[in-house]
């Protein structure tokens, strides 16, 4: 059995694009199927870099707690607001929520006909927002279970997912160049941003709202202003991959991680 980076766990190690990179953007091309990455990856026989070597066991004092449940790679969680929960999205098709203390799984949340790549909760922690890779993403009471709404509209798999600070608003991001916000009360469509090249893999929606960040497979991170739905900016300097980003909390600073082993801070025009 071949090691995957402790990273695969997420979307850290799908694409890298730097030269020399133990996995190449001309080996593994970006066509929007994540699924058929993760099969190339373990089943590479390309050389691993010396920090992929065998992960050493750890400690018994550092490892607190396994949630085992799920019955494939688990792509995404969330800590609920009240720090006593934990959610989880796996390709299984299925998010669970766990109480952390004991360990217990409480429910799960089942419907999609495919695999979850990421997940959203509300800020009371009532409600939980997953986004799959059969296109829809879907709203569900946390405490019963039960679905709510489902969110239909993108044509590919739905990578990314990210709620407003007031929860009325839900930014949605596709495997091929789409990302979309949606009214939460009706779940219509409010608004399709346009620009993109390639696809997105994370989102990040601002202190007050009013501004999105994108982490794309073309390296770069924009921002748009959610009103109008207009590019604002794009941060370039990164060599690789983008697959995550972040506000500060004052919305003054984007943090950006990627694919060349690096973070970066920028500062964002008023």
């Amino acid at each position: 059995m071949k090691l995957i980076r402790p990273a695969a766990l997420l979307l850290i190690a799908i694409a890298p694009a730097k030269a020399g990179h133990w996995l190449n953007e001309r080996a593994f091309p970006w066509n929007g199927d994540l699924r058929a990455v993760l099969r190339e990856l373990k089943n590479s026989s390309a050389p691993r870099p010396q920090e992929a070597a065998p992960l050493k066991q750890v400690p018994e004092d550092r490892e607190v707690r396994i949630f085992q449940g799920h019955t494939d790679s688990v792509m995404a969680l969330k800590v609920a607001p009240d720090g006593r929960h934990l959610v989880t999205g796996s390709l299984d098709k299925s998010a669970c929520l766990w109480e952390i203390e004991s360990g217990a799984e409480l429910r799960c949340f089942t419907g999609h006909e495919g695999g979850i790549w990421s997940l959203a909760l509300s800020r009371d922690g009532k409600h939980l927002f997953t986004a799959s890779e059969d296109r829809t993403v879907r709203q569900w009471d946390v405490e019963t279970g039960e679905e709510l709404r489902v969110f239909r509209g993108h044509g590919d798999p739905v990578m990314a997912v990210a709620l407003s600070p007031d929860g009325k608003r839900l930014f949605t991001a596709g495997a091929k160049y789409s990302l979309r916000m949606w009214s939460v009360q009706t779940g219509q469509e409010i608004r399709s941003f346009q620009g993109f090249n390639y696809g997105i893999l994370s989102l990040a929606v601002s202190p007050d709202g009013k501004r999105l960040l994108t982490a794309s497979w073309d390296k770069t991170a924009r921002l748009w202003d959610v009103e109008t739905g207009q590019e604002l900016e794009s941060l370039e300097g990164h060599s690789d991959v983008l697959f995550s980003v972040a506000f500060s909390g004052d919305g003054r600073h984007a943090f950006t991680g990627s694919g060349d082993a690096t973070a970066r801070m920028w500062k964002l025009k008023e």
